[in-house]
Order: C-alpha cells, then structure tokens, then sequence
C-alpha cells in the first residue's frame, strides 16, 4: 500500500468520524460521555469503529419500570407481582398498562 493509499483510508476514516461526532453530539448522553467518544472518533483508522462499537447504548427504562425503592426491599417484586400472576393475556396486558402509567404506553393495543 503506497502512501496515497494511506492518505485515502485516513481521510475516509476521519470524515466517518466526523459524521459520528455529529451523531454522538446529538445523542441525549451525558456531556464527558460525548467528550469521550469525541476523543475517540478522531483516532485514525480504528477510531470510528470502537465509537461505533461502544455508542450503541440501548435506550433508558421508563421510570415506571426501575427499581427505586431502598436497597434490600422487595417493594418491585411486590408491586408487579399481580401483573406477572395474571392468568389470562389480556389480563396481565390491562394490568401492565395499569401499573406502567398513561406516559409510557406506547400503544393502546395488546402486543399480540
């Protein structure tokens, strides 16, 4: 491989982390997060992948769906505990609507 050659990857490479840089600015991360992948995506050749590989975070859980109470206390268990011993499908899917809140359903339609 000639130097030219060299010259093309390295620039394809650093336009690909710049469309990256981009994506990761617009992601709702945290601020040294996005510093980081920043960082990252600027390292030639190699940089772009691992900021590709590393900036897949899947999306956050709806309040509703952590578990806040103190450490050590059952309360989640307890509170879906009627969702999970719902016999029938609709059922469990009204109680999970029920239990999840009007902010997260997504669909006023069972899942199936």
């Amino acid at each position: 491989m000639g130097a030219p050659a060299v010259w093309i990857v390295v620039a394809i490479s650093e336009f690909l982390a710049l469309v990256l840089i981009v994506r990761v600015w617009r992601s709702g991360e945290w601020p040294a997060m996005k510093v980081m992948l920043t960082l990252l995506a600027l390292v030639p050749v190699l940089g772009p992948f691992f900021v590709l590989w590393v900036a897949r975070f899947p999306p956050r859980v709806p309040r509703a769906m952590q578990n806040r109470s103190p450490r050590g206390r059952p309360y989640y268990y307890l509170d879906w505990l009627h969702v999970m011993q719902a016999k029938s499908p609709i059922r469990r899917f009204r109680a999970w609507q029920a239990e999840a809140g009007e902010e997260d359903k997504p669909d006023h339609r069972p899942p199936w």
